[in-house]
């Protein structure tokens, strides 16, 4: 079965078109981009400023078990300067943001590694170790907004 292909880009993200066609992806990145770049709800005990909303999919209101969210809490530290606690932390939120890959069976195990490359720049890189298959590896380069705000 296979989706249509999302790609990373300067917005964020979009279907991938190649030849005037859209093209499609086979594998996990679709949903890898997905938990990893969609925004999940802020638990109730992080706080954040009042004129913030916890964000999150409406959808997860409707889980089938309780506390399957989709989504990362990366867009909690975003704005954040890019230090190496940061990217420990986004290391860490994005482990949480796709341990369903090992709990609903779909890979044996993941691993994520997190290294700044450029002071607005992180490096996200994903290994996913799947049953009795050759390990999968993403490599994305999140833009980090806190660098914007510098003079």
């Amino acid at each position: 079965m296979s989706d249509l292909r999302l790609v990373m880009n300067a917005d964020g993200g979009d279907l991938q078109v190649l030849a005037g066609d859209l093209t499609t992806d086979e594998g996990l990145e679709n949903p890898i981009l997905i938990s990893l770049f969609t925004d999940r709800r802020a638990p109730d005990d992080i706080t954040i400023p009042d004129s913030v909303s916890r964000r999150g999919w409406w959808g997860d209101a409707l889980a089938e078990q309780e506390g399957d969210e989709i989504g990362s809490l990366l867009w909690l530290i975003q704005r954040e300067k890019l230090t190496q606690k940061i990217a420990e932390d986004a290391r860490r939120y994005c482990e949480e943001a796709l341990a369903w890959l090992v709990k609903d069976g779909v890979a044996e195990n993941v691993v994520v590694t997190t290294k700044i490359e450029k002071p607005d720049v992180l490096l996200i890189t994903v290994t996913v170790q799947r049953p009795r298959m050759a390990p999968l590896k993403y490599q994305y380069q999140a833009p980090w907004g806190a660098q914007s705000d510098r003079n």
